[in-house]
């Protein structure tokens, strides 16, 4: 475990995390206006004035120098996670800047997860002992299923990001029930990675979520924050919940991470059985039934996160107290389907009472 050094030491990166989380964010939200690196409102965005969208670089660039120089931080392969994380936050600042295609962005996205299973040999060779008939080992299928849910959750995190300090939250959450079991483990070095990232995170939220009387975001995430933080986020529980060391089963990650896979396959579910294309923009969010049943925008991301932490809860107690893995996994399928149920029943409702409620609502 810690040696008192080790402790000391930690905090002070920690705090410098954060710090400099503020100070980048601060730096690189002026620069952004002068470089065009910022999200302008559009019929779809309810934000006003152009929002500077240094979230993801900031953050990046506020956990990177503290993680190189903490001696506890040095869990194996973490270089190929730094750099990988890297290339991707540059891809989505050009995105974030010029708006890639969407099938440059997936090209990309599928690269840097072979990177992770070719460079660092991170990836999924079991889904657990979920089914009936005992572990689920991928064999063949361990390369493009850790593809396909890399970048599933990359996306997910990224089109969740909606609200005013939603994505940033919900992020926050996850790795820290993830960072908790970490430390129950003495994975040391994860869990030491993920208190710097927290921290810098943290200083993101306090620029972006509506908290302490802030009435609006001053900087927002952008497809480069999104993006880096979901691959970030699938390499940590991919890493934990893999091999005979795990510190979590693969259905335990599901439960951290519910809430934006619920809304992202939900929503993508019913743009095809509405027979349009599944990465057609929309505003069939969970979060848009909340402000059209006339919830302010603080309110519904309060009561998003706190469905957040429940949901990890669940997830972390199942996992403490042995909770078998089918019975989790079949709980959280039935979860998503009474979430898509009420979701499509909440959005015939809402089309029948014809609210004209707009789904802007600034007022708090």
């Amino acid at each position: 475990m810690f040696s008192l050094n080790d402790i000391i030491f930690l905090s002070i990166f920690v705090g410098v995390s954060f710090i400099s989380s503020c100070f980048f964010l601060r730096l690189f939200s002026k620069l952004a206006v002068k470089f065009n690196l910022v999200d302008a409102p559009t019929s779809r965005k309810s934000h006003k004035g152009e929002i500077p969208l240094v979230g993801g670089i900031s953050i990046f660039l506020a956990a990177l120098f503290p993680v190189l120089f903490c001696s506890t931080c040095n869990f194996p392969d973490i270089n190929w996670l730094l750099s990988l994380s890297f290339f991707l936050l540059v891809i989505g600042i050009v995105d974030d800047r010029i708006h890639l295609s969407s099938s440059i962005r997936f090209v990309v996205q599928i690269l840097v997860s072979l990177g992770m299973v070719y460079g660092a040999g991170n990836m999924l060779t079991s889904f657990g002992t979920i089914g009936f008939g005992g572990e689920v080992l991928l064999g063949i299928f361990a390369v493009p299923l850790t593809v396909f849910a890399t970048v599933g959750v990359i996306n997910s995190m990224n089109m969740i990001d909606g609200l005013d300090g939603l994505s940033g939250g919900l992020a926050f959450i996850a790795f820290s029930f993830i960072a908790v079991m970490m430390f129950e483990a003495t994975r040391i070095a994860e869990f030491s990675f993920l208190l710097i990232f927290l921290a810098a995170i943290f200083g993101f939220l306090l620029f972006n979520a509506r908290w302490f009387g802030r009435k609006k975001a001053s900087v927002f995430l952008g497809d480069a924050g999104s993006t880096f933080i979901g691959f970030v986020f699938a390499w940590i529980v991919i890493d934990g919940s893999q091999g005979v060391d795990k510190v979590m089963t693969p259905v335990t990650v599901l439960y951290f991470f519910a809430l934006p896979l619920f809304d992202t396959v939900g929503v993508m579910l019913r743009r095809i059985l509405k027979r349009q294309s599944p990465f057609h923009p929309d505003h069939t969010h969970l979060h848009h039934i909340f402000l059209r049943a006339g919830f302010t925008h603080k309110k519904t991301v309060k009561i998003l996160h706190f469905i957040a932490i429940i949901l990890g809860l669940a997830g972390y107690l199942g996992y403490k107290l042995s909770i078998s893995e089918n019975a989790m996994f079949f709980g959280f399928l039935a979860l998503f389907a009474l979430y898509f149920f009420s979701m499509m029943r909440a959005w015939k409702i809402m089309k029948f009472l014809n609210t004209g409620v707009n789904v802007v609502i600034e007022n708090d």
